[in-house]
């Protein structure tokens, strides 16, 4: 949030555009508000819906979809923040553009991080799976060892007795 705030800023600074720096700083804090909002209800769609190899096609399509309605929705969600934060803190009506070219725009930076969330949900999902499997297999290898070791002094005790019995017979 603090560098796209940073790269914002001195973008137009660069271009010897005067803007008070509250303005790029208020867009990227009401961009970082609504992912978050957004992030557990994406994660907990990724995890319902995890992108399937053996259907890509089917999944892909889902995907997408899922992407659209995301970008769609956190689009909307900064704009609206931004209309009513702007004047609040003394800056004027926000001027967000034409949306309908706002929200193709924005779509490419929110496909870019609904990528992201949902290559590192499943990434996460499969590591805690692999542990869990390594887990499972310490422990049923735990217990045959123990298996075994009650096996062989169940088969020693009878030795041991009979070799006790005929000492002392």
């Amino acid at each position: 949030c603090l560098l796209l705030f940073g790269y914002k800023y001195l973008d137009f600074v660069t271009r010897d555009t005067p803007v008070s720096p509250m303005t790029p700083f208020i867009e990227e804090v009401t961009g970082a508000y609504a992912l978050f909002v957004l992030l557990p209800l994406l994660i907990g769609v990724v995890r319902r819906f995890p992108f399937d190899r053996a259907h890509w096609i089917r999944s892909s399509a889902l995907h997408w979809a899922i992407a659209t309605a995301f970008a769609f929705i956190h689009t909307t969600m900064m704009a609206v923040s931004r209309h009513l934060i702007f004047p609040l803190v003394g800056m004027g009506p926000y001027d967000y553009g034409r949306m309908p070219v706002r929200y193709f725009m924005e779509y490419c930076f929110q496909l870019i991080v609904y990528v992201v969330v949902l290559s590192l949900v499943q990434l996460l999902d499969q590591y805690r799976a692999a542990h869990r499997r390594e887990l499972e297999t310490a422990q049923l290898e735990n217990r045959l060892a123990q298996a075994q070791l009650q096996n062989l002094r169940l088969q020693l005790q009878p030795h041991f007795i009979f070799n006790a019995l005929n000492t002392v017979s």
